[in-house]
């Protein structure tokens, strides 16, 4: 069965996401691996600081990932599921990031609100009947 447009736009959205997410690392990197050896987390697991860093963000890239993966490709609603959890939880960050204003300023507050938009819009693509026909398997 020919997948419809809203799984494609899905697809589209949680793919601009997960590219403005590791920009947004990457701009971060510094200050993030300043922030975790500071709270000697690593160490007192005797982990290198920046190998460390660099499996946290791995696993917040590769998490959703495998869920657009499941969800666009497999069909899956389990995961259709979680993709909608996951934007539930992002938009609790967001909400977190506005009450507190200093939290994430400047051009990585912005990456990360329009982020959280692509999203969260590309999981309430999920929600439309098309969608929900095609997990299931039927036509519209």
């Amino acid at each position: 069965m020919v997948r419809p447009a809203s799984i494609t736009v899905f697809e589209r959205l949680w793919i601009a996401a997960l590219l403005l997410g590791a920009v947004n690392m990457a701009i971060a990197w510094p200050g993030t691996l300043a922030v975790y050896r500071a709270a000697g987390l690593f160490k007192a697991l005797g982990i290198d600081d920046r190998l460390g860093l660099a499996l946290i963000d791995g696993v917040s890239l590769l998490l959703p990932l495998a869920v657009l993966i499941l969800v666009s490709r497999a069909g899956s609603r389990i995961a259709s599921w979680v993709a909608l959890a996951l934007a539930a939880w992002a938009l609790v960050v967001i909400g977190r990031m506005l009450g507190e204003r200093d939290a994430v300023p400047g051009t990585r507050g912005m990456l990360a609100a329009i982020c959280i938009f692509l999203q969260v819009a590309g999981a309430l693509m999920l929600l439309r009947s098309d969608a929900r026909a095609w997990m299931k398997g039927t036509k519209e």
